[in-house]
């Protein structure tokens, strides 16, 4: 590939010697440097995208700094395309003469809580596409374009994380990874019954025993990273007060918690609200009072202690 690449670029220098030469002066600028997105859009289709085949872009950033050139692209493969509205990757689209549309429709689709809409009444004849029924440029593909499911899941060790998922939303067409050995220890999911109140859109007893659950974590496997999902921002809130109380009272868990947050950005704990969270740890402790709609008295709530094994995942 490398050989390949070199080969490539000698061709566009022949081809392009002009255009190649400017590039190459103005990526070697030490003062008035030009914009990136500036830098791009003179040179994307001057062999700019010939020499670097390969960009890794949101649809936002694709907008933003491309020129809107039909085919720029040969190929344009979107991820996670359950999350990407029609609209958002619609320029994208216009831009590759190949398209791959992946993702999975069970996953979090777009959300039209902060989006404006715009309807004029006199333009509803000329639409021949109905795609204002798509929630989501995945959901439009598939209903125009054949879907092929990929059905291995190879992902983790544990058989337990998946095989509800399989069942509840795939109806069994998953197939697990034969290297998989079910009723591992510890196992794949831990649950644990906690008897908590909800009050204040918050758990705090359900967040203490998180924080103990943490700590036994911390203390039976050293080294694992670890996660802390709640499902609200009070509930996540809450757990970081208790986690940051216990560390003043508790020598052991300080010297613990203090460990973790001093590695790698990648590897420190992390407190995230399920909207905002997209991190991968080995060790994932969930809090999910918040799902309960039940507001007056004491109620039983879960907390579920979920381990990935990370050297699984691509």
């Amino acid at each position: 590939m490398v050989h390949a690449l070199k080969n490539e670029v000698k061709s566009v220098q022949q081809v392009q010697a002009k255009s190649t030469k400017e590039l190459k002066h103005q990526t070697g600028k030490k003062r008035m440097i030009w914009p990136l997105r500036k830098l791009v859009n003179d040179f994307a289709d001057k062999g700019l995208v010939d020499i670097l085949p390969v960009w890794l872009a949101s649809p936002e950033m694709v907008s933003s700094i491309f020129p809107l050139t039909e085919g720029l692209f040969d190929i344009v493969i979107f991820d996670e395309a359950s999350q990407l509205t029609v609209e958002s990757g619609m320029p994208s689209v216009y831009r590759g003469k190949q398209i791959i549309v992946a993702g999975d429709e069970k996953q979090l689709q777009p959300s039209n809580l902060f989006r404006a809409g715009y309807a004029d009444e006199e333009d509803e004849e000329e639409v021949k596409f109905d795609t204002d029924e798509s929630i989501s440029l995945l959901n439009l593909a598939k209903r125009r374009f054949p879907a092929k499911i990929l059905h291995w899941h190879y992902r983790s060790n544990y058989e337990e994380l998946i095989n509800f998922s399989n069942h509840a939303f795939y109806n069994g067409y998953v197939q697990i990874a034969p290297n998989v050995t079910p009723f591992r220890e510890p196992p794949g999911i831990v649950w644990k019954r906690v008897e908590g109140r909800w009050l204040n859109q918050s758990n705090e007893v359900e967040a203490l025993e998180i924080v103990t659950q943490l700590k036994r974590t911390l203390q039976q496997q050293p080294g694992k990273t670890a996660g802390i999902i709640t499902f609200n921002a009070k509930q996540q809130s809450k757990v970081q007060d208790v986690i940051e109380a216990v560390a003043a009272e508790d020598e052991e868990f300080r010297t613990l918690y203090n460990e973790l947050i001093a590695r790698d950005l990648d590897e420190r704990l992390f407190v995230k609200n399920i909207e905002n969270y997209k991190e991968t740890s080995e060790i994932s402790l969930f809090s999910p009072s918040a799902m309960q709609k039940m507001k007056k008295a004491k109620f039983t709530t879960v907390s579920v202690h979920l381990t990935k094994e990370a050297e699984k995942i691509d």
